[in-house]
């Protein structure tokens, strides 16, 4: 999805900021899940909090990513 919505010219820079971000969350969510396991009450928290996590990032996906700024991006490359 990434090479359809960014400039070739740019997709170096935006999918190194994709790994920066996915290697963030992969480094803080074991010491987040342990945090919210040992002190808020069990698993049953920490899954909560990854379910509100998938369904925020799926609405603001949904919502933030138009075809009308795909195809603006697009443009901007072709000239």
């Amino acid at each position: 999805m990434l090479q359809d919505i960014v400039p070739a010219g740019r997709i170096g820079t935006a999918g190194g900021f994709v790994h920066l971000l996915a290697n963030l969350a992969g480094i803080l969510s074991p010491s987040i899940t342990g945090f919210l396991i040992q002190y808020g009450g069990g698993y049953h928290t920490a899954f909560v909090l990854a379910s509100i996590l998938a369904l925020s990032g799926m609405l603001l996906l949904a919502l933030l990513v138009r075809q009308k700024g795909v195809n603006q991006l697009r443009s901007q490359t072709s000239h």
